[in-house]
């Protein structure tokens, strides 16, 4: 058995899914010490005993824009707080726990440690393929620098993608890790479209859904307007909703993304602008056929993208699904045994 101190980042709730699922398997062999921030920690807290809460950083949204001048400001408002008060005293712990090895789902200040500490560092997570992608746009450069450069590097990264490229001895491929509860829905085909937004900020894209049955999460609203059905989240009602869904719009975050693939559902993604991670699943999801990206849905958008229906659907069915958990297991295998 090892000990492992697992990271998880608290922007949205897609980092904490994944890792929840992961540490579920781990748990069974290994002794798991969780540090988790924002609503990473609000997810897991109650599902594990040994859940610590760190200080995390998070976007600020305006007008379903990443707003990267008030982000930065608060983080660096709260860095000399963070530094002083968080960062010795999880040191502090991490140094009593000692582990065999620290794996980070994105998360900054646990691998920072685990490099002060001259620890073992495994990344699992589908952002660090910004390292091998290509970014056009000087923007988009700055901003995947950025974030590489927030970020230490690691030992070696596992990366869940369902656009899988040759393992190397630092990069490792494998299919998204998907929670068991979605593993286990029978889905079906119903007539409402799934909106799930990442920010409660898209007002244009409510008015551009009046008319075609919708069932909205993310604006935290339990209320009809129209053809419109608010849901605030809950997670059985929520995989309900997904499960039956005709397709689905989203703003390209991977969990939801890839639950909805598994399931057979298309989707249409209008990724956050600026969000560098969502415009490039945007960007993957219509290069492989799955559904659309687009920087603006409208009604003329909606109507193209319900004729390739059939086509996307099809798409979907032919994915093939393997078990993360096996390369997972034999990547921490190999750390123990070196």
């Amino acid at each position: 058995m090892a000990v492992i101190v697992y990271g998880v980042c608290g922007e949205g709730a897609g980092h904490a899914i994944r890792s929840d699922t992961i540490i579920k398997e781990l748990g069974k062999d290994h002794d798991i010490h969780i540090f988790a921030a924002e609503r990473a920690h609000d997810i897991l807290k109650d599902r594990y005993p040994k859940v610590y809460q760190i200080p995390g950083d998070r976007f600020i949204y305006e007008n379903n824009k990443v707003r990267y001048g008030p982000t930065v400001r608060r983080y660096i408002k709260l860095l000399p707080e963070n530094l002083v008060k968080f960062v010795p005293k999880t040191i502090a712990h991490i140094k009593k726990i000692e582990p065999d090895i620290v794996i980070t789902d994105f998360e900054n200040t646990i691998a920072h440690i685990a490099r002060l500490l001259f620890l073992p560092l495994l990344s699992i997570d589908n952002i660090q393929q910004l390292r091998k992608e290509k970014i056009s746009s000087i923007k988009g450069r700055i901003v995947k620098y950025s974030m590489m450069g927030i970020q230490p590097r690691a030992d070696k990264y596992i990366i869940t993608t369902i656009d899988k490229k040759k393992d190397t001895s630092k990069y490792i491929y494998t299919d998204p890790v998907i929670r068991r509860e979605v593993r286990s829905l029978e889905p079906s085909t119903g007539n409402h479209i799934l909106v799930y937004q990442t920010s409660a900020t898209n007002r244009q894209l409510l008015r551009t859904l009046q008319g075609r049955d919708c069932i909205v999460y993310g604006f935290d609203r339990e209320e009809s307007k129209g053809t419109i059905k608010f849901r605030r989240f809950n997670q059985d009602r929520f995989l309900q909703d997904l499960s039956s869904a005709n397709y689905v719009i989203s703003n390209g975050g991977f969990t939801v993304l890839t639950e909805s693939l598994y399931l057979g559902k298309p989707v249409l993604v209008q990724p956050i602008k600026d969000q560098i991670e969502q415009e490039l699943n945007s960007s993957m999801i219509t290069r492989l056929g799955l559904g659309l990206g687009t920087e603006r849905i409208t009604k003329l958008t909606l109507s193209q993208f319900e004729k390739s229906l059939d086509s996307y659907k099809q798409a979907c069915e032919s994915l093939d699904w393997e078990d993360p958990m096996v390369k997972i297991r034999q990547t921490i295998a190999s750390f123990l045994d070196s």
